[in-house]
């Protein structure tokens, strides 16, 4: 069990990290689910633990609320379950990855469990086909990214764009080359990651052929597949919906369509079948309260778990994202992101642009793109992000967007808005 805080630590299905709600387990599916087993593995995290479900930025589940005896069954059952969980280092594809690159995550994570390496928990390996929703903006210590000449780009500690570039190798040299960087990365301690690791890059591979680029897959209704034959419902979870019981709800509708449930980055959740049943899906997940609208101002707010569920979070972080939902709208427009962090950890911030709440000891801090603008008490944040709220709406221009707006003002500008009574 991992009973510590660390931003770092990394819990498991069978190593647990204690919080401020019990017991923490979180899992990386390879491959699309059963909707049925899916529903088991939630009706069971409603059973054994508190029934939160949560899906992270990298697309894992995290299941809370467990205590010592009951993780422990919990980890026994979802195994019974035979649901692709990953096991080991996550090798990570898109959630509409072709074989192929399913294939050869396979092959990586078959010859990791072989070469036994004692490599970092978070150490994460991308393998990305150019297909939709894959993780171009998501940061791995290796990455294997496919370009327009049919090589495999072989890149260290970044995302698509920002990664070191190592090689580009054919489809048959991709296992044997990973393998061999994760070696070096063992042989530096298991605290080394990808990005550590210093080789030089050739001038000609800067100059290399380009990647495939996917579309982005949002939320609502798509087509995909060759030719786009095939249709899925894409959704995310609300920071105030997340009960793993009306999830499962959900897989048991689309048990019925003869369709798979998948998870991507940026918290994305998809459901494939036929257009007439991802509709009818569409209208029941509306129901329940999940995210199915590319306008819903609830994907411009990045929560962590908060308080009381963090032992170390400041302040309830779900009660303001409710609020901020309902009462932002305008503000929200998806040209910025609010997160709102608990603590100075800042798990509900990745990075420092857009809007970062963020709690402490003795009050909360509000930034922009890594500046200070005000700091406030929880008791006034309704207040003080209602001001804020205001301030920008009354100097908006036509046709500006939030962030249009907010550049126009400047940050002394934003300041000004909490001097004012």
């Amino acid at each position: 069990m991992i009973d510590d805080f660390r931003r770092n630590a990394c819990p498991s299905l069978h190593a647990p990290m204690q919080t401020g709600d019990g017991l923490l387990v979180r899992m990386h599916m390879t491959e699309p689910c059963d909707p049925t087993d899916f529903a088991a593995l939630c009706e069971l995290a409603g059973q054994h633990g508190n029934g939160i479900m949560e899906v992270t930025n990298r697309g894992s589940l995290q299941f809370r609320g467990f205590g010592d005896a009951s993780v422990a069954k919990f980890a026994d059952d979802a195994i019974s379950l035979k649901l692709p969980i990953s096991i080991g280092v996550d090798v990570e594809t898109g959630p509409f990855a072709s074989m192929i690159a399913r294939q050869l995550a396979k092959e990586i994570r078959r010859a990791l469990a072989e070469e036994q390496l004692n490599l970092a928990p978070k150490l994460v390996i991308a393998v990305n086909d150019g297909s939709i929703g894959a993780s171009a903006d998501l940061s791995a210590d290796i990455r294997v990214d496919l370009s327009i000449d049919k090589r495999w780009r072989i890149a260290l500690g970044g995302t698509e764009e920002s990664a070191h570039i190592v090689d580009f190798v054919e489809f048959n040299e991709v296992g044997s080359r990973v393998i061999g960087l994760c070696r070096q990365i063992a042989a530096h301690g298991p605290a080394t990651r990808g990005r550590d690791l210093v080789i030089p890059t050739s001038p000609g591979l800067l100059k290399g052929p380009q990647l495939l680029k996917g579309e982005n897959a949002s939320v609502g209704l798509f087509s995909w597949g060759v030719d786009g034959e095939g249709s899925a419902l894409g959704l995310r979870l609300s920071p105030t919906v997340q009960d793993a019981r009306l999830f499962a709800q959900l897989c048991r509708t689309a048990a019925h369509h003869q369709g798979d449930l998948r998870f991507g980055g940026g918290k994305a959740v998809y459901f494939t079948g036929s257009r007439q049943h991802c509709t009818s899906l569409l209208e029941q997940a509306r129901e329940f309260g999940f995210v199915i609208d590319s306008c819903d101002p609830r994907l411009a707010i990045a929560a962590c778990a908060g308080a009381p569920a963090c032992a170390s979070a400041h302040y309830i972080t779900k009660d303001l994202a409710e609020t901020m939902a309902a009462e932002a709208t305008p503000f929200l427009d998806g040209s910025v992101k609010l997160h709102l962090s608990g603590c100075e950890k800042r798990c509900g911030c990745r990075e420092t642009r857009d809007f970062l709440l963020m709690g402490s000891p003795e009050e909360l801090s509000l930034s922009l793109d890594g500046e200070m603008l005000a700091t406030f008490s929880q008791a006034d944040a309704r207040r003080e992000m209602a001001k804020l709220q205001r301030f920008v709406a009354d100097r908006r221009q036509a046709s500006e967007t939030t962030r249009m707006t907010i550049t126009r003002i400047g940050r002394a500008g934003l300041a000004a808005a909490f001097e004012r009574n």
